[in-house]
């Protein structure tokens, strides 16, 4: 008997040679063609679909993880099938500004983490708008619509020190001393975390990214 703990598949949006290759998150990220308005969540769903068709697959611990502009496309997928995955984390990914667009089916939710550089100049933690001038919101506004949406509790700071991340050699910090807010009592039990890295850019260090990516398995 062959157990295996983990099935990697990693998505790669395909679009003809005049079609912009980036996946269609929201309006402002990062598919001008469509602005949210494609069938990509629809498409990702079918490749989970397929993928539990030829494997054994456990459905409640299906996870997302999206990066950029993958973390745009993540955060839609939380916004209209949160139900399809036991968590979605993404790295600088934001959703709709307006957040009436952010419309989960009721009775739907799903475990949310999202992680952002302070020193992100790519995608500004703060939020900004794109180069057609359409706008996407900061960290905070995007943790706030998923803690709304999902009727979580108010948040609660966890103290400096509870996720330490290393950082390269020749560095300007030691590490990078995560700030951590959870928001809990979501609806069906699910939590939505929030990891806001000091000093951290949108190309973070290979150290400092590795032990990201362990420390969200493990949350």
């Amino acid at each position: 008997m062959l157990t295996v703990r983990f099935i990697n598949s990693t998505l790669e949006r395909v679009a003809p040679a005049w079609h912009c290759p980036a996946w269609d998150g929201s309006d402002a990220c990062c598919n001008p063609e469509f602005s949210g308005a494609s069938n990509d969540v629809e498409y990702v769903l079918d490749l989970v679909d397929a993928i539990k068709s030829r494997h054994n697959v456990d459905p409640d611990r299906v996870y997302l993880f999206g990066i950029a502009t993958g973390g745009f496309m993540a955060n839609r997928i939380a916004c209209q099938a949160p139900d399809v995955f036991a968590g979605i984390a993404t790295f600088a990914g934001g959703v709709w500004a307006e957040k009436s667009r952010c419309d989960p089916p009721a009775g739907t939710s799903t475990n949310v983490l999202n992680i952002h550089g302070e020193a992100d100049l790519t995608v500004p933690i703060e939020g900004g708008v794109n180069f057609a001038g359409v706008p996407f919101p900061g960290q905070n506004e995007t943790v706030d619509t998923f803690a709304a949406k999902f009727r979580c509790e108010p948040l609660i700071a966890s103290p400096p020190g509870t996720l330490v991340l290393p950082v390269g050699d020749g560095s300007a910090q030691r590490e990078v001393d995560a700030k951590v807010v959870t928001f809990g009592g979501c609806a069906n039990g699910v939590e939505v975390e929030q990891w806001t890295l000091p000093g951290v850019d949108h190309f973070m260090e290979n150290s400092t990214s590795y032990a990201m990516f362990d420390a969200a398995l493990e949350s």
